[in-house]
């Protein structure tokens, strides 16, 4: 174990509790069934990421950077316990536990194919006081206890897409290694203490054997125990379309997932999973006890990607490009204007490929009674997941909208009471930054807007029966 050699950027953020609530509280209206309730938000996600909703300005009660980090690449950062946060270096192979309150770090695993070792370590989660590690190559999954101690891992259990998010185009850097257009961590999600979620595609590589549609390809949600075995499929979400590309030497198929697809999301509580389809304009909130859902709503809106979106992606692929080497970057401040033009109209119109509209809704996190939901703003990030995140207590129907501080800075991860982001500058220097969002977590009752006429209409939409617990993946083969 050691300790940050550089004291840790501490801000107090002076909010008045009032003037918050006041100020950035979004409206919503709540109906209560007998099995099933309702809540909407008085506007869309996309209409609150363009900033049509007053938002609470966050600033990071800790920043930690530079030297005190020691990290070739940040794929995943997960807060664990109460007081620590787990970040997860895909190029050094390893995790590194820090206690932002004490300084203190210690690393778990290192690369390998021995027990405890990680191949190519890509998401992680947090499940209780343990730690779930996930890789494309086997063992798939790895756990590790509170003290960083290696418990088992497992093989691949069933046939899926373990490896294709890599390979599929457009092949962006912004981990620094090839990588996809997919951000695979929204794939894993805690199940309580003793269990997770892993969402899962057919493997479009093996189509002769597993026919499925392309075009809405099936997105398993798998549940596993911590002793890494499958309880069963709670649904099944639709993934983004996959189109066939290039037939490379040796006869490999390329395919294809544009920029800014519809994702399925997940996002889990105290006692309740959420998931959505990143093109639904509802969040389907499944609670164990009592055996209710909720139906999180909002004004459907799903406005045409222009091109000045595409320029903007295109301006953040070249940042990515930049960071990952300093030769290239010199070569292309030698260029002629022109010729810089030229080459980023070629990029965008036949390297990069973009959906036509943009998702209703681009991450999904939860924890306590809090879901947290963001819309599509791609000045904020190449992902398009906006900084403006919507709060919501999925208990009293009380909203709130934050905003973390900079653009190009990543969500991690969320806690009832703190934020973990990322974010890499110009000079390719790694920022972890913990945020308290002050958002009510708690299973409370709602306040006094219940008797101001924004709660309590009655239900226009019958009870929903969603039983899908025997969609099943295909197993693997023998």
């Amino acid at each position: 174990m050691r300790r940050l050699a550089v004291p840790l950027l501490l801000v107090v953020c002076g909010c008045a509790q009032g003037d918050r609530v006041q100020e950035t509280s979004l409206a919503t209206s709540t109906v209560q069934g007998d099995s099933e309730s309702e809540i909407r938000l008085e506007l869309s996600l996309n209409q609150i990421a363009a900033g049509a909703s007053r938002a609470r300005d966050l600033k990071p009660q800790v920043e930690i950077s530079g030297a005190d980090l020691d990290i070739g690449t940040i794929a995943d950062a997960r807060f664990i316990g109460r007081k620590k946060l787990a970040v997860l270096d895909r190029r050094s192979r390893h995790v590194l536990i820090l206690d932002p309150e004490t300084g203190s770090t210690h690393r778990v695993g290192r690369a390998g194919r021995g027990p405890g070792e990680f191949a190519d370590p890509w998401a992680m989660v947090a499940v209780g006081e343990k730690l779930v590690v996930t890789q494309p190559v086997d063992p798939a999954f790895i756990v590790f206890d509170s003290t960083g101690g290696y418990l088992r891992s497992v093989p691949r259990p069933v046939n899926g897409d373990w490896r294709n998010p890599l390979f599929r185009a457009p092949s962006l850097r912004s981990d620094d290694v090839q990588n996809g257009p997919e951000d695979v961590k929204r794939r894993l999600r805690a199940d309580g203490d003793s269990a997770f979620f892993h969402i899962l595609q057919p493997d479009e590589s093996q189509m002769g054997q597993d026919s499925f549609d392309l075009g809405a390809p099936p997105a398993y949600v798998i549940r596993y125990s911590l002793d890494l075995q499958i309880r069963d499929t709670v649904t099944v979400l639709k993934a983004p379309a996959l189109t066939r590309g290039k037939v490379r030497a040796g006869g490999w198929q390329d395919y294809v997932q544009d920029l800014f697809a519809p994702w399925p999301l997940i996002a889990t509580g105290d006692g309740w999973i959420a998931f959505a389809n990143g093109d639904s304009a509802a969040i389907t909130v499944r609670r164990a006890t009592p055996a209710r859902q909720v139906r999180v709503t909002w004004p459907f809106d799903r406005p045409e990607i222009t091109e000045n979106e595409k320029d903007v992606a295109n301006h953040w692929v070249m940042e990515d490009a930049f960071r990952a080497s300093a030769e290239f970057e010199t070569e292309w401040k030698g260029f002629p204007k022109g010729r810089q033009k030229q080459l980023l109209e070629q990029q965008k119109n036949e390297y990069l490929s973009f959906h036509d509209r943009a998702p209703t809704i681009t991450s999904m996190f939860g924890s306590g009674a809090c879901l947290f939901v963001t819309g599509f703003n791609v000045t904020d990030n190449l992902s398009g997941v906006s900084r403006t995140v919507v709060g919501l207590n999925i208990e009293t129907g009380e909203a709130e909208v934050v905003r973390i501080q900079d653009a190009d800075e990543t969500l991690r991860d969320f806690s009832s009471e703190r934020i973990a982001t990322t974010k890499r500058d110009q000079d390719g220097e790694w920022h972890i930054r913990i945020y308290e969002h002050g958002v009510s977590c708690s299973a409370s009752e709602p306040d006094a807007r219940a008797d101001s006429g924004t709660r309590g209409r009655q239900s226009r939409r019958p009870p929903v029966a969603n039983d899908v617990r025997n969609r099943q993946p295909p197993r693997k083969s023998p």
